[in-house]
């Protein structure tokens, strides 16, 4: 994009009214000050989406699927840093309105959909979407579906989709999820029961900065008193938590 400059009125109008020619919409999403406005163009061309979206998860330092999986594995201190940058870009309201655009190409989507959720499942067109490719959600990085189950509103027949034919651990957590099986009075015990039976990271490495942060949550404790690393059991005695 470039540099900021001044724009009138009337490109701002351009930039939100679907009457507007391709070519200009173009030219105005090289302007920060309205590329938003023109990635919610529902006239926006397919193309365009694309490389808006691409033009800003490209910027990351690394793939988000990539900076999730660094995180699960153990090395928070290479990730973090990609983490928060990529917080910083689900708060983008370029990757916002281009995930809730009907036009944007479904590779885009898929790109978009753990990282701006409520964006993507607001999309009009993703019941279509599903409708002519119930494998979708099959179809996304693990990661992209983790970061989805987050959020509360996505659709029920993707979450059927992953109950059936998701991996063990995803297909566990969509059915606990509240579109799927519905909000529940006993809510803390049954999620205690569920957290009992999660595995510990592969690596120790995660497990033993969080101990020495005093960040490790009490319901993780019991399971980490049993862990058989003499070493975890040792920072667990130091831990400040």
């Amino acid at each position: 994009m470039t540099s900021e400059v001044f724009l009138s009125s009337e490109a701002y109008d351009d930039a939100a009214n679907p009457a507007t020619p391709a070519p200009r919409l173009w030219e105005l999403a090289q302007h920060p000050q309205v590329a938003p406005l023109v990635a919610a163009n529902p006239a926006a061309p397919a193309e365009l989406l694309r490389e808006l979206g691409a033009r800003m998860l490209d910027a990351l330092p690394l793939p988000a699927a990539q900076a999730v999986a660094l995180m699960t594995h153990g090395t928070p201190s290479i990730a973090t840093a990609h983490l928060q940058e990529l917080g910083m870009r689900a708060d983008d309201p370029v990757l916002a309105a281009v995930a809730a655009n009907p036009n944007t190409p479904v590779e885009t989507l898929v790109r978009l959909a753990g990282i701006v959720p409520a964006h993507f499942c607001a999309n009009p067109a993703l019941f279509l979407l599903l409708l002519e490719n119930p494998n979708l959600p099959g179809e996304m990085p693990v990661a992209t579906v983790r970061g989805l189950l987050r959020y509360a509103g996505v659709p029920r027949m993707f979450l059927e989709w992953l109950v059936a034919y998701g991996l063990p651990d995803v297909a566990a957590a969509a059915r606990l999820h509240v579109a799927y099986a519905g909000e529940t009075e006993d809510w803390q015990t049954f999620s205690a029961a569920a957290l009992a039976q999660a595995p510990l990271p592969d690596s120790p490495d995660l497990l033993l900065e969080l101990l020495a942060l005093g960040a490790v949550p009490e319901w993780l404790l019991p399971a980490i008193a049993a862990a058989p690393e003499r070493s975890i059991r040792s920072a667990l005695a130091r831990s400040p938590a």
